[in-house]
């Protein structure tokens, strides 16, 4: 609060000298919200991109360390760089992260989960998903809403997958398509 009825540009100043001696690093997630603002036709929510994106290219260009997530472009900021470099996607977890995952979304499965059928179940989400979370994620939902054999569940995994919804997620995560 204490700053909060400043002009803008001292709320900047202010933010910026705060930041300076400060050697941690600023996450900000879903930048392409920001970048959607930009061109868009809410002439409010414009100015409001605008002055966060300024805000972010002055700490970049004062030296701190950003962390910018974003499934667009990039931000076109100071000594920004993309990772991986490459431009390939990242990669998923690895079984055993997957089918830890599963579980933690799918409590049923997780009470039975020293059954050989329930853990080859994960372990098989898991590889069939190369790992990514949210599909992991959404498929151990769609487990738990409506829990079938291991092996019939696998049987339609792409199936499933493309069914899934969680009201639990944004909306951006909502369903793997959404994604």
């Amino acid at each position: 609060d204490e700053g909060a009825d400043l002009p803008t540009r001292r709320q900047e100043e202010a933010l910026l000298a705060a930041l300076q001696p400060w050697e941690g690093l600023l996450l900000v997630d879903n930048y392409e919200s920001v970048q959607q603002a930009l061109t868009g036709d809410d002439p409010a929510a414009q100015a409001e991109a605008r002055a966060i994106h300024r805000l972010l290219r002055l700490i970049a260009r004062g030296g701190g360390w950003l962390l910018l997530t974003s499934r667009h472009k990039p931000a076109g900021l100071p000594n920004e760089r993309l990772f991986p470099e490459d431009g390939r996607a990242l990669p998923g977890l690895d079984i055993l992260a997957g089918a830890d995952l599963f579980f933690r979304y799918s409590p049923s499965a997780a009470g039975r989960q020293k059954e050989d059928a329930i853990l080859a179940l994960a372990r098989e989400v898991a590889l069939v998903t190369d790992g990514h979370p949210l599909a992991i994620a959404l498929l151990a939902g769609q487990f738990e809403a409506a829990p079938a054999a291991p092996d019939r569940f696998l049987a339609g995994w792409e199936a499933q997958l493309a069914a899934a919804s969680s009201d639990a997620l944004d909306d951006h995560h909502r369903t793997f398509a959404a994604a």
